[in-house]
């Protein structure tokens, strides 16, 4: 994209992709960054691959559809439109890491379904989207139409990577939806930091959303018990606290 969406994030969304990233690192694992802005998070990789000793060039690679503003050496970089199906072979990569990326993009699920098949086998996927379902952007909605960081969008593709290029205002549950289609079945909801107005209303309107909760669950329980069973973890997560009050969503996905 042709801003950085990545430098413009919360620092504290990229600290915890970095640890997530760090679970689990014992060997050089084959990364695609997605949407690499400036290359921002691919500096942060490169940085960790060093740590270990290991060539950040040999096993990692960024993509974006324009790389005029990626300032990075040690990352090789490719120019890439994911807005269509991804031009690499099944199983190319262990880990694909998309920060404020998906919002972006037209048709996000089936990105998705790329996404999962160019995973190898056990391959994960780490990706942050903004938070539509914080308290904040509840009532921002209410009020203006508009969630939190979705105002009305513009189809002037060099401000794509502006906040006018967020065309995606899913909930939790809708992505929590998209990657279930996809094929992931390990599915983990993190929140980057808890922003403090959001915190406050959620615990001033905690009745409210737990009864809120009570009738979701309350409706999900009617369906066939495959499909409640199906839909509890993704449920759950709509009046979550953290989803109440977190700026972004982060959520790692694997399983495949």
């Amino acid at each position: 994209m042709p801003n950085d969406p990545t430098a413009l994030s919360a620092g504290a969304t990229s600290d915890k992709v970095e640890r997530l990233v760090r679970d689990g690192l014992d060997r050089p694992l084959r990364i695609l960054d997605l949407g690499c802005g400036s290359g921002h998070f691919s500096r942060r990789l490169a940085a960790l691959y060093r740590e270990r000793g290991w060539d950040p060039a040999a096993h990692v690679l960024a993509v974006d559809i324009s790389l005029d503003s990626y300032r990075t050496d040690e990352v090789p970089a490719r120019m890439v439109d994911l807005n269509r199906p991804l031009p690499f072979d099944d199983g190319s990569f262990d880990l694909v890491i998309a920060i404020e990326v998906l919002e972006h993009v037209r048709a996000p699920y089936e990105l998705l379904a790329g996404l999962r098949r160019v995973l190898a086998p056990g391959g994960r996927l780490i990706f942050t989207t903004p938070n539509v379902g914080n308290v904040t952007s509840r009532w921002s909605f209410f009020v203006t139409g508009c969630h939190r960081l979705y105002p009305t969008p513009s189809t002037r593709a060099e401000l794509a990577g502006d906040l006018v290029g967020h065309i995606q205002p899913l909930p939790v549950q809708y992505w929590h939806w998209g990657l279930r289609a996809a094929g992931f079945s390990t599915i983990a909801v993190h929140a980057d930091r808890l922003k403090k107005g959001a915190s406050f209303l959620a615990v001033l309107l905690w009745p409210l959303f737990r009864l809120g909760a009570g009738a979701n669950r309350r409706r999900d329980a009617k369906l066939a018990p495959e499909v409640a069973g199906e839909l509890r973890q993704a449920t759950a997560l709509i009046n979550a606290f953290p989803t109440l009050a977190s700026r972004c969503l982060v959520i790692s996905a694997s399983g495949i």
